[in-house]
């Protein structure tokens, strides 16, 4: 049994992404993936780049992020996930900056916030340098005071030298590594608390830890920076940060909080085009509307439609190197390979040959059933598609006299259930706003 294929699949019979190998059936994507990992090369040299992706709901904008993520993880980056809600507020970009911290994941560390592990690196890393540097044993229970005092000192260094790095940041920081060295497990959780945007802490946990209190949004950008210097320093390459579902914004009721979500993007792009945020490759996500819609969509912040406007041919062909990267849906051609894409994985997963009795006719009769409930084309990522293959093949693991051509019988049901909306990728049903 091939574990990866395995989780791929129990993923896909779930309607979800897979977290894992995605590269083994993601086509139609190539030169966008190229584009993206032509930027992280050039974000490794100590550069920072931004990347906005539009797509329409089920257009496979979460796929292609998650794509991205995985040349990423590969590539030795961080990555963290924003979903812009009411929770998260893009205006409120304090907030969303405490969530990327709660949201930072690592290869091996992809399911759970990975801000103490990167924490930790920094501090062994240090901690090695350290020890080398003075000649002292890291073994020897005599030298460790000693080492200890030597290494926050070197984290108080390589803090400092980050220009307008917020204090309550650095002291957050500090707090956490002399909390671990001195094996106080409550006051390194109330670090990394206050760090991931916990507002539950007492004033004199804050005190004790140098902090004054929550996020401030004047200094949020200053945390971006501190957000950047914690995987660089625990050995990782750089941070992919994706700020994803950013046409939430649109359905906000008063404009004001509408115009400060963009500038906070603004912000953002500018502090990109300018390199103050070496290490980082920013993409945001967002539908068409987003990013046409002059009323409620970025069309009507004129300083941020300015930085990520975009030209096309009359055929509508553009350059994927331009800020703004469009998805678009499958073509029949990409639909048969990616049907017989998660055939091949259901093989290796269960070790069978299911091609034998799914043809590529019948993945090529499920393709036309898709196409025609489209009305010719595929405006979505087919996920029910790929669902469905995903079970006619466990069907025919499980029942050996079933024959593929029982399940066609039905080419109504059938039909219906590929062009079902997919329950996570529903269009909201709350209007835009009428308010202006």
């Amino acid at each position: 049994m091939d574990d990866i294929s395995y989780e791929i699949l129990a993923a896909l019979r779930l309607g979800s992404v897979p977290a894992v190998g995605l590269q083994q059936f993601a086509v139609g994507r190539e030169r966008e993936l190229s584009e993206l990992e032509e930027q992280l090369g050039y974000v490794v040299e100590g550069k920072s780049a931004v990347k906005f992706i539009s797509g329409e709901f089920g257009a496979g904008k979460s796929f292609f992020c998650a794509l991205v993520r995985e040349c990423a993880f590969g590539k030795g980056f961080a990555a963290s996930t924003v979903v812009i809600s009411p929770d998260s507020p893009l205006a409120k970009l304090d907030i969303v900056v405490g969530k990327t911290f709660d949201g930072l994941r690592l290869p091996e560390k992809r399911t759970a916030c990975a801000l103490s592990d990167l924490l930790e690196k920094w501090l062994f890393n240090l901690m090695k340098r350290v020890a080398t540097l003075e000649g002292l044993n890291v073994s020897d229970p005599k030298a460790l005071p000693r080492l200890n005092t030597l290494v926050l000192a070197k984290v108080d260094e390589e803090l400092s030298s980050v220009n307008g790095l917020d204090a309550s940041f650095a002291n957050a920081i500090k707090a956490y590594m002399q909390a671990h060295v001195q094996r106080d497990p409550g006051l390194a959780s109330d670090a990394l608390g206050w760090l991931k945007g916990s507002s539950n802490l007492a004033v004199s946990r804050k005190h004790q830890l140098g902090v004054r209190g929550e996020l401030s949004p004047l200094a949020a950008l200053n945390f971006v920076k501190g957000l950047l210097l914690i995987p660089q320093a625990g050995g990782v390459k750089g941070l992919v940060w994706i700020i994803d579902e950013v046409e939430t914004v649109q359905r906000l009721p008063i404009p004001r909080q509408r115009e400060n979500s963009f500038e906070s993007l603004r912000v953002l792009v500018d502090q990109v085009a300018e390199n103050a945020l070496p290490g980082l490759m920013l993409i945001v996500t967002g539908t068409p509307r987003l990013f046409e819609d002059t009323r409620y969509g970025i069309p009507s912040y004129q300083a941020l439609k300015d930085r990520i406007n975009q030209i096309a041919f009359p055929d509508g062909r553009q350059s994927v190197r331009q800020p703004l990267l469009s998805l678009h849906g499958f073509d029949f051609e990409q639909l048969l390979k990616v049907g017989k894409k998660i055939r091949e994985i259901h093989a290796n997963a269960l070790s069978w040959k299911p091609e034998e009795r799914l043809t590529d006719e019948h993945i090529d009769r499920l393709a036309e059933m898709l196409v025609s409930a489209f009305g010719g084309h595929v405006e979505r990522t087919p996920r029910n598609y790929l669902r469905e293959i995903v079970h006619l093949c466990d069907m025919l693991h499980d029942h050996p006299n079933l024959s593929a051509d029982e399940y066609f019988k039905n080419d109504a049901i059938l039909a219906a259930r590929l062009s079902a909306p997919g329950s996570r990728h529903t269009v909201p049903s709350n209007p835009l706003p009428t308010a202006t």
